[in-house]
């Protein structure tokens, strides 16, 4: 954390097709430490939550291989209820 941070945000990936091809957006801020600070938490935030979730696992000897699956199989727990339940959690009064 400097005295004049610079955050960079936005749908622009800094490629090529980004920068030649494509509809992209950039947004630079310069000297707002607090939204530095938000952005930095908030990144190391989402790092530390797959980290944990890849150490798991791991530890139960399931790796990501890379790729999605081929069929539809990945449905099923949706369909028999046992995930998808957020939205129900969060529309709860």
């Amino acid at each position: 954390m400097s005295d004049n941070p610079i955050v960079a945000c936005g749908s622009h990936n800094l490629g090529y097709k980004a920068s030649y091809g494509n509809d992209e957006n950039l947004l630079i801020i310069q000297g707002n430490g607090p939204l530095a600070l938000a952005y930095s938490v908030h990144v190391l935030d989402v790092y530390e939550h797959y980290r944990f979730r890849a150490e798991q696992m791991a530890s139960a000897g399931k790796y990501f291989d890379g790729f999605l699956q081929d069929n539809d199989s990945w449905q099923q727990d949706y369909i028999d209820g046992k995930r998808g339940t957020d939205a129900t959690y969060f529309a709860k009064d």
